[in-house]
């Protein structure tokens, strides 16, 4: 029993991360697990350094390992939520049925990593001036956000 309870705590240390689809599942799952929820938020369609920071860092696999390794002891959500300029009628039905909900806490400007507690209260951000340009720079960002709210 002892031992079970040792490679319990070792597991709960090591931290554990969920990738999830819009703000709502997001939200239902870091409600779940009492677990802060890191958003990514962009505009595939008009924002280029967005663009480029979804593909190189929010989708790569090499970050997604990097940000899982249980050595970094992150324990979150993450989610995204793409913010078009122009969608049409069933992007808009799309994007307000996997964000609702969503009012934009704490974001400033685009794109933006944003982290928060389940009840929306906003724990930290890098955006703007605060998230660095190149991908590499900002996965390392992403990972300092993600490490700093695991610890909240």
């Amino acid at each position: 029993m002892s031992l079970l309870l040792a490679l319990s705590s070792i597991l709960c240390l090591a931290g554990d991360v969920a990738w999830t689809s819009g703000y709502v599942e997001g939200m239902e799952e870091a409600g779940r697990r009492d677990v802060p929820l890191v958003v990514f938020v962009h505009g595939s369609d008009w924002n280029r350094l967005g663009e480029r920071l979804d593909r190189d860092v929010w989708r790569d696999r090499q970050a997604r390992r990097m940000i899982a390794d249980p050595k970094l002891g992150i324990d979150a959500v993450f989610t995204d939520i793409d913010v078009l300029q122009s969608p049409t009628e069933g992007q808009t039905r799309s994007f307000d049925a996997a964000n609702a909900g969503w009012t934009r806490q704490g974001l400033v400007t685009y794109p933006a990593f944003i982290a928060m507690l389940p009840d929306g209260t906003v724990l930290g951000s890098r955006q703007g001036e605060t998230l660095p340009r190149s991908p590499m720079a900002a996965r390392d960002a992403l990972v300092e956000l993600s490490r700093a709210a695991s610890a909240s």
